[in-house]
């Protein structure tokens, strides 16, 4: 007997095993997503209208004003209290957000809702929510 047949036989015989096992479906939770704090779509937004830019410039200009604290003087530890985190976990949810964010501004863009000429001057942009005093 060589070693050549007898290795070949343990390793059909490992598929074959290996082929009637049952697979049953596995269930993995899902979290609902927490819904998004108005400030943070505000920062997003606010830092959207500064540039006009997508991602990623987008989140280097959001870095930008976190750190400058230029959104209603909140920086990074106080936007990661209402949602807004730059870290490597939360920066999948930021891009969702940014991504919604850019894509309505550029709806309202080409929309009707656009403000431009002297009638619109001095209005204050419709998603925004005034700041308060």
């Amino acid at each position: 007997m060589s070693i050549e047949s007898s290795g070949r036989s343990a390793a059909t015989n490992r598929f074959r095993r290996l082929e009637t096992v049952e697979t049953r479906p596995v269930v993995v939770p899902v979290e609902a997503a927490r819904p998004v704090d108005p400030r943070a779509v505000e920062f997003v937004r606010f830092c959207y209208l500064r540039r006009r830019v997508s991602w990623p410039e987008l989140y280097d200009e959001m870095c930008l004003v976190a750190a400058r604290g230029a959104f209603r003087g909140m920086t990074y530890d106080d936007l990661e209290q209402v949602g807004v985190s730059f870290t490597l976990t939360g920066v999948p949810p930021l891009i969702q957000l940014a991504h919604r964010i850019v894509a309505e501004e550029r709806a309202i863009a080409r929309g009707s809702l656009m403000t431009s000429g002297p009638s619109g001057a001095g209005r204050p942009h419709p998603h925004l929510a005034p700041v308060p005093s």
